[in-house]
């Protein structure tokens, strides 16, 4: 993000673009399952192009994406979807439905007999001391505020049905249920906290078996909703049925549950510690109804495992744990439960220390937008190293490389391995050094030598067409004057054919600012490569000392590896 205007061009990003995609093949570009093979955005079935996403998100911006076509027309402006009518009404879009989410929690409280003040409370909370505001402002054409939105609406229309029994009630909560799934399949667990909305089992029991007769209609709508997947996937590929993560999946034994709740690079209560506040509402929830308190705690469980046992549990990048902003109602309405049945006192208490969390939440929300968090390296030092600094001076100050291993990490098998030793006389490098009081050579980089260590992969039948590569990188490295951080890079490329890089990554080589040393550094680096797709490839891994800084090198190891 930035100041000079020009902050639309990225509203459209990272998984938003997936999700977009359907909107621009089908309306814009009518290339719908014929498109470039990225092997990111879509993949290939039967030479036809697949999108890799659900199409729920995109179904539901699409009133907004035809509006901005609609205006393009008119204003004779381009037909492009990433023009910046087409971006800034995604913008809109997500304010529309973040506020018609909020719209159904109120309309859910006030039936639940929630106070109207603790009701205010909790909106503004989940709106502003949750990162719920990112993914409103920052990222609205990724899927969570959707998600929420829909959700929310879903536990609206079913608490309503339940109490009034009127059919159009349970036909909006089956169109609902058939969206959120749209949106993302796993979402459709909320059903599972439907029965917070009775007093006991027994109740529940007899509400389920008085209403079998009607559920063909709901059964039917939500079929007809869900299908429409099915039919996008046959238009792209002839095949209705498919599996569009093929390598990825859940690690069902291995669930990262204090990652997901504790780390520093993700953790739910870290970096949303409003919804520990939220839990408490469990506690004056059991003194009330101990079934509807039950029902709270296993559903909030099954969301934690389900959520954590994904093999990439801190779901690249994003700020915070992204997932469960769709399941905010559930923490919004446990707030409103919270506020509404402690004493005066403990009110005045927890709405002190909840006021604290907005503005933090949105300094950090400020820090995420302009780089000075990391959207996925984060760690306890970057995360103090950071903390509260809102100056540009901090901005891209987290440097490494420390991606997730891909699925299967259970099952990765070494397929390339190199010590990388300089020498004089060798192919590594001819600028080398004996280091004093060591038997042992290291790179130079100084004045002379911004290249120095590089090392060419090529014509390896291990790794072409291998699906998962990851790459692991182990190095020493000691500084001879201090150096800039952010110019000291290892360097990641990957060509084809001798044209332009299809992947071309850098980062720097210490973890953060004023980390130079002249004691040997051990660092260590992991990272995601992408598939290689042709024969004639060149994948290079080097070190550039863009300032022409005074450092060596040592003890350098490079392994690739496959995991599926």
């Amino acid at each position: 993000m930035g100041n000079d205007g020009n902050e639309w061009k990225s509203i459209i990003d990272g998984d938003g673009k997936d999700y977009y995609a359907y909107l621009d093949e089908i309306f814009i570009s009518h290339n719908f399952g014929d498109v470039q093979h990225d092997f990111g955005q879509v993949f290939l079935v039967n030479g036809r192009t697949v999108i890799k996403c659900y199409c729920g998100t995109a179904l539901v911006i699409s009133p907004f994406f035809l509006a901005s076509q609609f205006i393009a027309s008119v204003g004779h402006l381009p037909q492009d979807t990433y023009s910046e009518v087409f971006q800034k009404t995604i913008s809109l879009a997500a304010l529309v439905y973040v506020l018609l989410g909020c719209w159904f929690i109120i309309s859910l409280f006030r039936h639940l007999k929630i106070k109207k003040s603790s009701t205010i409370l909790a909106i503004i909370l989940i709106l502003f001391a949750t990162n719920l505001i990112v993914y409103s402002i920052f990222h609205p054409a990724m899927s969570h505020v959707y998600s929420f939105c829909f959700i929310s609406g879903f536990l609206w229309s079913m608490q309503r049905y339940i109490a009034t029994h009127k059919l159009r009630l349970l036909l909006i909560s089956a169109i609902f249920l058939g969206i959120i799934y749209l949106i993302r399949p796993v979402n459709i667990i909320i059903i599972c906290f439907v029965p917070f909305f009775f007093s006991n089992l027994s109740e529940l029991l007899l509400f389920l078996k008085a209403q079998l007769k009607r559920l063909w209609m709901p059964l039917l709508f939500f079929l007809m909703i869900i299908s429409l997947q099915n039919i996008l996937w046959y238009v792209q590929c002839r095949h209705p049925f498919l599996e569009i993560y093929p390598h990825e999946g859940f690690y069902w034994l291995h669930p990262e549950l204090y990652n997901v709740l504790f780390s520093f690079r993700k953790g739910l209560f870290i970096y949303t510690p409003l919804t520990m506040l939220c839990l408490l509402g469990l506690i004056p929830l059991f003194g009330e109804n101990k079934f509807k308190a039950i029902i709270s705690t296993l559903f909030l469980v099954l969301v934690l495992y389900i959520i954590s046992s994904w093999w990439c549990w801190s779901y690249f990048d994003g700020f915070g744990m992204r997932p469960f902003v769709d399941f905010y109602a559930v923490f919004a309405l446990l707030l409103g439960i919270l506020f509404n049945k402690i004493s005066q006192w403990k009110r005045i208490f927890l709405i002190s220390i909840a006021s604290l969390l907005i503005p933090l939440n949105l300094v950090q929300a400020y820090q995420y937008s302009r780089g000075i968090m990391h959207p996925d390296y984060m760690n306890f030092e970057s995360y103090k190293y950071v903390f509260l600094k809102t100056s540009d001076a901090y901005r891209d100050c987290v440097g490494g490389q420390n991606d997730l291993v891909p699925y299967d990490k259970f099952h990765k098998k070494l397929i390339y391995q190199s010590d990388v030793f300089p020498s004089t006389d060798g192919l590594d490098s001819s600028n080398v050094i004996i280091t004093k009081g060591e038997n042992q050579k290291a790179f130079i980089y100084d004045a002379k030598n911004e290249f120095n260590f590089h090392l060419t992969l090529k014509e390896d039948t291990a790794l072409l067409n291998s699906n998962q590569l990851f790459a692991e990188i182990h190095l020493q490295k000691r500084d001879l004057s201090p150096c800039d951080f952010h110019n000291n890079l290892m360097v990641i490329s990957l060509t084809c054919n001798d044209t332009s890089h299809i992947f071309y990554e850098t980062f720097p080589l210490n973890y953060l600012p004023n980390q130079s040393s002249t004691q040997w550094q051990h660092l260590d680096y992991k990272t995601i490569l992408p598939a290689i797709p042709d024969k004639d490839f060149k994948l290079e891994f080097y070190i550039w000392n863009k300032k022409r800084d005074s450092f060596l090198i040592k003890d350098l190891q490079i392994r690739i590896y496959r995991t599926s």
